[in-house]
């Protein structure tokens, strides 16, 4: 805060009054945005733990069938080799 006298009144100077530039940011107002930050990383972390073990499934499951037809190893390296994506759809 600022203090500025204010305007002279006979006999004197009033005391100076205080003038707010910006609203009071108070510790517990700091909390909760750590707290809403802390849960939208764990949210995060969640997701990403989520895609590893699903991406860990994934490749299990095509070893699996390359194990059962050994011709669909050679169709799953043509199909990535020749495999267009679009950005914006991931």
């Amino acid at each position: 805060m600022i203090n500025i006298p204010s305007k002279t009144v006979e006999g004197g100077v009033n005391p100076p009054q205080p003038i707010n530039k910006s609203p009071r940011i108070t510790l517990a107002m700091l909390w909760n945005k750590i707290e809403e930050q802390n849960l939208k990383i764990q949210k995060q972390a969640l997701r990403i733990d989520f895609l590893e073990k699903e991406n860990a499934l994934l490749k299990k499951t095509i070893n699996f069938l390359i194990i059962e037809d050994p011709k669909l190893e050679t169709k799953i390296k043509d199909f990535w080799k020749n495999a267009k994506f679009d950005d914006k759809n991931w």
